[in-house]
């Protein structure tokens, strides 16, 4: 396998980066940063048997590997897993599909036939850690009963019980790697909320206000399963 140049296996971070400073500046930002769908490859498995790998890293950098889907998964030097985006965006294709009860074992089928051995079992470790964090999402999700003009500080709290319960099953880095820019996206929505509401505001005036205002009615309405995506995280 060649190795990659570390400035190609940074683009998704970059790019990911720019959704943020593009929806900061409110003019003609694009949506709040959401994981691609793909659909669920056919690759055929390979046996595996590695040894005991460490944990997987949320850094960039390595070699690229399988394309699938316009993702590429990545390793660092070391050989170890690279818990970035476009891991996020595989496990999602599968994991996502909560009525499918052979979800685990086709994700299982893609991640053999992707990934060496000891990355594959990094990520099968990790789908698992996701999978159970999917589930407690969703009925603590449902519990909640959010309106479309939720309350700040339910929201607020909910904010908090969400992070924690993703760094608990899935760890702090990870955490960080997966969800940070959406976390401050969704921060800054809160915040032009509560200014909007102290302050009294009127309706945008410009074309880039309205949209800057509808991204955020967006960020708002992902956090609290209100935008018709039943698979919002």
């Amino acid at each position: 396998m060649q190795g990659a140049p570390l400035a190609l296996v940074l683009t998704l971070s970059l790019s990911t980066l720019g959704l943020m400073t593009a929806a900061m500046t409110g003019g003609g930002e694009p949506a709040p940063p959401v994981s691609s769908a793909l659909p669920a490859p056919a690759l055929a498995a390979v046996q595996t048997g590695a040894a005991q790998p460490g944990p997987p890293q949320a850094v960039t950098g390595g070699t690229l590997l399988r394309q699938a889907g316009g993702q590429e998964l990545a390793l660092a030097d070391d050989g170890r897993l690279i818990a970035d985006q476009a891991l996020r965006a595989v496990m999602d294709a599968y994991l996502s599909q909560r009525d499918d009860d052979r979800r685990m074992q086709s994700l299982d089928h893609y991640l053999s036939g992707a990934l060496p051995a000891g990355a594959a079992q990094e990520a099968r470790r990790l789908a698992a850690q996701y999978d159970t964090y999917l589930g407690r999402h969703a009925a603590l999700l449902h519990a909640q009963q959010f309106t479309d003009d939720p309350d700040l500080y339910r929201l607020d709290s909910w904010i908090r019980q969400r992070r924690q319960l993703r760094e608990q099953l899935l760890g702090a880095a990870v955490t960080e790697q997966w969800f940070g820019t959406e976390d401050a996206y969704l921060q800054q929505a809160l915040d032009e909320r509560r200014l909007a509401g102290d302050s009294g505001a009127t309706t945008p005036a410009s074309e880039d206000e309205r949209r800057h205002a509808a991204h955020m009615r967006q960020a708002i309405a992902a956090a609290t399963g209100r935008d018709g995506d039943a698979g919002a995280r």
